[in-house]
């Protein structure tokens, strides 16, 4: 395998990694905030999902 495909392999797998991770890592802060807030995630979950992942409202909402 040449250097230049490797390289793009790895691009494509760190993309992978940080697609699947944003979703956990909002849902861990929703999470905290709405148990320190003491109000349901979705408070903080469906504006992160909207400005962040570029979901649609209808979509976040029902998430």
């Amino acid at each position: 395998m040449s250097t230049r495909a490797r390289e793009a392999c790895d691009t494509v797998r760190a993309t992978d990694m940080l697609t699947g991770a944003l979703p956990f890592l909002f849902g861990l802060l929703a999470g905290v905030l709405g148990g320190l807030m003491g109000v349901g995630g979705g408070i903080v979950l469906v504006p992160l999902l909207v400005h962040a992942l570029h979901v649609g409202q209808h979509e976040a909402e029902g998430t």
